[in-house]
């Protein structure tokens, strides 16, 4: 972060979180997945993530125009019915997920808005 310039706060605003929220889990070692994913989407570098898993989460966000791993559930099945996507049977964030990366493997390329 330093090395890039980016203070907490801006590293928050990045990440879509308040600088509280920075402050507390940058105090615990960032124990949450979805702020590292997000904190990793920002700096667009793999800090915690292999690099075949940042390559991967990376093309998923390129076709897609976002991560759905830092996605809440609600958001993701908006996004599902805005794609047309079905999403019967499919409730839990690593089912809806999965859609998304099936998705974005078939659909390379970003959804034109």
């Amino acid at each position: 972060m330093i090395l890039r310039g980016l203070s907490a706060h801006d590293l928050a605003a990045k990440c879509g979180v308040t600088y509280r929220a920075i402050e507390n889990q940058i105090s615990l070692s960032i124990p949450c997945r979805t702020l590292r994913w997000r904190i990793e989407n920002a700096l667009l570098k793999s800090i915690w993530s292999s690099r075949k898993e940042f390559a991967h989460a990376q093309a998923v966000r390129q076709a897609l125009g976002f991560d759905p791993r830092c996605e809440t559930v609600p958001e993701l099945l908006r996004r599902a019915k805005e794609l047309n996507l079905s999403v019967t049977n499919l409730r839990t964030k690593p089912q809806l997920i999965h859609l998304f990366e099936a998705h974005a493997a078939v659909h390379p390329s970003p959804p034109k808005q």
